[in-house]
């Protein structure tokens, strides 16, 4: 599976390094906001990609001491996830503008983020033109700006089938195990 939190992690480490913010947040959290300017992420999307799945079949250690084998089956995928990145700031839109576009630089130019990533099997496939997502809020206006990143990532995922005990032959139960 996915490892979504590590994925979030790694992101969020390079990005607060890299900008110089304290706070890197995952969007939609409960409580009080930090303290502008800061940066919130949310995942948009898995999207699987067609006719990508790969599936191997291997014998290994049973977890049954009772037999020597059982078999795995493993699937291994390249969906691409999409990710929402929103800069906030109050009223300072010039550092706004420096803050988006350093953040969406760190996902387009190859030595930064793509390289960051690349230990976890990350690809960043392109991010979307910066777009003012300003909003008011009671009497003041929140600088907003932002853009989308796709990733396209590996995806395992191992199913251990257990090796067959016993089986019926012409209605009689015959156990397999091991003399």
């Amino acid at each position: 599976m996915i490892d979504m939190n590590t994925l979030a992690k790694r992101i969020v480490a390079g990005l607060k390094e890299f900008l110089g913010v304290q706070h890197v947040i995952e969007a939609d959290q409960p409580g009080k906001k930090p303290r502008y300017p800061f940066v919130a992420f949310k995942w948009i999307s898995v999207i699987p990609e067609e006719g990508n799945l790969r599936k191997t079949k291997s014998a290994v250690p049973s977890a049954d001491p009772r037999w020597d084998k059982d078999v795995e089956y493993r699937y291994v995928s390249n969906p691409v996830l999409v990710l929402s990145l929103t800069v906030f700031d109050s009223a300072d839109s010039i550092n706004i503008h420096q803050l988006c576009q350093r953040a969406h630089s760190w996902f387009t130019i190859p030595e930064l983020g793509p390289d960051y990533l690349r230990p976890l099997e990350v690809v960043v496939l392109g991010a979307t033109p910066i777009t003012a997502r300003d909003t008011v809020l009671a009497e003041e206006i929140e600088r907003r700006q932002g853009f989308d990143v796709r990733l396209q990532v590996v995806d395992v995922v191992e199913v251990v089938v257990p090796t067959i005990e016993r089986v019926v032959i012409n209605g009689k139960t015959v156990d397999l195990e091991k003399e």
